[in-house]
């Protein structure tokens, strides 16, 4: 069998590479050989083809401010996000003055947009007025790089390679290729980089044309799109740094010793009223008891139905029980790997009292966390329909009527956009009941407080000095919940 393996000489162009993976894929497929090694040597020719195909004519040098210039509104973009760490690494090294530093951190009134705006100015007048420019936005690339965010350091590595200067060893993981083999998070492959197979060119459209290919091969075996997997680490460590308990949930009451918050999952709707009543008056083990509750973990709170894999939960309890804690829970629990029953390729807070959430009418304007990638990660999971995504709505009280009924957050709970992701939305109980009347619900939890077994636990642990004053407020606790019948 003859395999047009080696590419025709002369000049390469789309059409000649797209025949040229074909009969890579077809060899390859011929001697049967690993998908790893399928993954890497496709590839490799990509990496091979990327500055010989005829829109990327090859290295593209230029002057640092035309450079500078080209870059300077994703650049402006990316460091409004990290807008005060980059303003301090900056001027620790000595590449913007003094009053520029002051300016952006003491400021009131302005948006951070705008002082980002206002420092990429500075750096080009600096530039501009430097004795070798060239030098000036090479010290300026290594900061962006050290603040290890995708973004930064995508666009300072392209500025580099226009440079032809090499890429720096500390450049984040986000810039190499992940093993194909290997989970997500685990430690990446550190002697493949991508970036530099599109970024040794200035041709804009050929860098796209390269960036479609190796997406559209991630996806192929399995990974997410850079820009997608790039948003969802760098939400993995905001996540991470939530301020809740890290390992214990419930959370942690005192210094050496936890309460736990009873979760119950509610299968008969008939009980809402009498549930309510037990609530209102404290008696959190008669809620637990109820025909069609049952206690469940927090594990289970995602946990599949025969029906379907995409979720719509409802949370409910009274104010201050701990529901925006359980979603911090969850959160932390997705940024430390897969959570047990399902895998999610990215999970958004989206806090409803945040009236900009509330009333947005994109799935980009979900994003709480903003920068450059959004847009490309909302389009991706948009036409997969949600599949992957994870959405926490944490305040269904929070909304008027009117967007209860109206907004993208009520179309995307009941099923009407985005009908393959799941979703957990936060109600106190005197606002879930049009939650609970949707035909697409598939659990609905509440949050109940401290069963008695645990509040006795706490009260022994907090008086283990004097265990007869423990007991009497034992006794005291049961004696109150007996009057209350």
């Amino acid at each position: 069998m003859k395999l047009n393996f080696i590419p025709p000489t002369g000049i390469i162009t789309v059409t000649v590479m797209i025949h040229c993976l074909q009969s890579l894929v077809l060899f390859i497929a011929t001697i049967g050989s690993s998908s790893d090694l399928i993954y890497y040597l496709v590839l490799l020719l990509l990496l091979l083809l990327s500055g010989d195909v005829e829109l990327n004519p090859g290295p593209i040098t230029g002057n640092p401010k035309d450079i500078l210039r080209t870059h300077s509104v994703k650049l402006t973009d990316a460091i409004t996000t990290n807008l005060y760490r980059v303003t301090d690494a900056l001027y620790a090294e000595g590449l913007i003055p003094l009053d520029t530093n002051e300016n952006i951190q003491t400021v009131t009134g302005i948006s951070d947009y705008r002082k980002s705006s206002q420092l990429v100015s500075v750096i080009q007048r600096e530039l501009e007025a430097s004795l070798n420019p060239e030098q000036y936005l090479i010290d300026i690339c290594h900061v962006l790089i050290n603040q290890q965010h995708f973004t930064l350091t995508d666009i300072a590595t392209s500025i580099l390679h226009q440079l032809g200067q090499s890429i720096p060893d500390n450049v984040s993981s986000h810039t190499v290729l992940p093993s194909p083999v290997d989970d997500i998070s685990n430690t990446p492959v550190t002697n493949i980089r991508v970036v530099g197979a599109a970024a040794t060119t200035g041709n804009v459209t050929s860098t796209r044309i390269f960036g479609k290919f190796r997406d559209k091969i991630r996806t192929t075996f399995g990974r997410l799109p850079y820009d997608v997997q790039g948003y969802a680490d760098d939400m993995r460590q905001h996540y991470k740094h939530q301020p809740i308990v890290a390992t214990d949930w419930p959370p942690r009451i005192g210094k050496d010793y936890f309460g736990r918050l009873a979760l119950v999952e509610k299968q008969d709707s008939s009980t809402q009223a009498e549930s309510a009543w037990h609530m209102l008056r404290g008696q959190v083990d008669k809620t637990v008891k109820l025909t069609g509750s049952k206690e469940i973990s927090v594990e289970d709170v995602l946990q599949p139905t025969d029906s379907s894999l995409s979720l719509r939960v409802v949370i409910d309890g009274p104010p201050g029980i701990g529901k925006t804690k359980l979603c911090r829970k969850l959160l932390n629990m997705w940024s430390n790997g897969p959570l047990v029953h399902q895998q999610y390729d990215l999970v958004l807070y989206c806090p409803l009292r945040n009236s900009k959430i509330a009333t947005a009418t994109t799935l980009a304007g979900l994003f709480e966390y903003q920068c450059y990638e959004v847009p490309m990660v909302a389009e991706w999971f948009e036409k997969r329909n949600g599949e992957g995504l994870l959405i926490m709505f944490d305040g269904w009280d929070e909304l008027s009527e009117q967007l209860r009924q109206s907004s993208l957050a009520a179309s995307i709970i009941c099923k009407e956009k985005l009908d393959q992701c799941s979703v957990i939305v936060t109600s106190r109980s005197y606002a879930s009941s049009s939650l609970l009347k949707m035909d697409t619900l598939s659990r609905h939890v509440q949050v109940i407080g401290f069963s008695e077994e645990e509040i006795s636990a706490v009260i022994i642990q907090t008086l283990q000095k004097d265990t007869k004053l423990a007991q009497e407020l034992i006794d005291e606790n049961t004696e109150q919940d007996e009057w209350r019948l």
